[in-house]
Formats: C-alpha cells, sequence, structure tokens
C-alpha cells in the first residue's frame, strides 16, 4: 500500500525505480514460503526414517535460509519505505 501511494503522488518513475528491489524482496518471500513447505514434510519423514539424510539435508538447508537468506527481506523493506529517492534525484552532472 506504500508504494500505491508512493505512484499516486509522486508519479510512476519514482514508483518503478526501486522495482528490483521489491522484486528480490517478494522473491526471497516466495522462496522461504516454499521451504517452510519442504520443511514440514522434511520433518515428518525424518520422523518416519530417522537414517534418511535426504530430508536431514533439506532441514538443513531450510535452516541455512532462514539464517541467511531471509534476513535480507527486512533491509529491503526498509529501503522500500524510505522518503529518500536517491536514484531519482541524482544530478546528472555526477555521471559524466
Amino acid at each position: 500500500m506504500h508504494l500505491m501511494g508512493i505512484a499516486q503522488t509522486e508519479g510512476p518513475a519514482v514508483f518503478l525505480s526501486d522495482a528490483t528491489l521489491y522484486l528480490e524482496l517478494f522473491g526471497l518471500m516466495v522462496i522461504g514460503w516454499q521451504w517452510l513447505k519442504i520443511g514440514n514434510i522434511a520433518a515428518k519423514k525424518s520422523v518416519e526414517r530417522p537414517e534418511d539424510v535426504f530430508y536431514l539435508g533439506k532441514i538443513a538447508t531450510l535452516k541455512y535460509f532462514f539464517e541467511y537468506e531471509l534476513p535480507k527481506t527486512e533491509g529491503l523493506m526498509v529501503r522500500l519505505k524510505s522518503k529518500t529517492k536517491v536514484t531519482t534525484t541524482l544530478n546528472e552532472d555526477y555521471l559524466d
């Protein structure tokens, strides 16, 4: 909703200036959701067959993702909600 407000008040250029960050944020969230689904199945299967390291590997990978990759979403959300628009207010003389 925050981004829709920006689109209405500041125009499409400002709204789209951080589109890549938006895609990265939601990509991480979707992958996290998939790891939750995989983790639920792996947890059940690892109880049934504790000798099967395949499922334990899935749980280990889920833990990695949630500890190392998913925390990146916090920084992305802060950036997307920021009122400072560095990329759209850059002086073009700096690019020479």
